[in-house]
């Protein structure tokens, strides 16, 4: 159980810190708002099939 809970945490800092890529990005290049939106959501349903 334990274990699993630090995975989790692991996995959502993960997470946390695409997302910290991303809008760094979207802060150079305000212009590729929908790129990066549907980049994050490819990139989420991609770790859900690796956590799966």
């Amino acid at each position: 159980m334990h274990l699993t809970c630090r995975k989790a945490l692991q996995y959502f800092r993960y997470i946390e810190n695409q997302v910290k890529a991303m809008d760094s990005a979207r802060t150079f290049n305000p212009f590729g708002l929908y790129n990066i939106q549907t980049m994050k959501s490819m990139m989420l349903t991609q770790d859900r099939k690796k956590v799966l």
